[in-house]
């Protein structure tokens, strides 16, 4: 790997520890527990379109072990990691397609999706999918969102100019 490679990961996965941090001491009035709306995910989704693929996975997988340290238990690193890597699959399938907002809302299912079944093995029972269709909703709404700010930094001509500088 680079300097250049090592510096710009480092720089991706500040930003997005950052994001998560500040998100974890956000608490939302919803009814499912833990819903969070994923705006680290921007990081994600921005390094799928600009930089290489499997860097990007790293640097994901970075992010929920130490984000795990930081803030979370071992049972949340179970859920993160498995809505992670569902949620990062469902985007890498779809990294094509031209919307980023659309392309995020697949991904936050993915990533409830993830979540689901590891909650139903962690507790034995498949009764946590009763959540899943306000989840769906939650979901999109959330990943539209975090879409749009991904579009947003992508399109944005000074990130453009830093991603110019590092060669991407």
């Amino acid at each position: 790997m680079k300097v250049k490679d090592i510096t710009l990961g480092a720089l991706f996965l500040c930003a997005s520890l950052i994001m998560f941090v500040i998100e974890n001491q956000i608490s939302l009035p919803v009814i499912v527990p833990g819903f969070k709306i994923g705006i680290s995910n921007v990081i994600t989704l921005v390094m799928l379109r600009v930089w290489d693929k499997k860097k990007a996975f790293l640097i994901l997988i970075l992010r929920i072990v130490i984000s795990t340290v930081i803030c979370a238990n071992v049972t949340v690193f179970f859920y993160s990691l498995c809505g992670g890597v569902v949620s990062y699959m469902v985007m890498l399938l779809l990294k094509n397609v031209k919307s980023i907002p659309l392309v995020s809302i697949f991904g936050a299912v993915g990533h409830n999706t993830g979540q689901l079944f590891a909650a139903a093995v962690a507790l034995g029972s498949i009764s946590v999918f009763a959540y899943f269709p306000l989840l769906l909703i939650l979901g999109s709404g959330a990943g539209f969102f975090t879409g749009l700010v991904a579009k947003f930094c992508i399109q944005n001509r000074n990130i453009k100019k830093l991603f110019k500088e590092a060669g991407i």
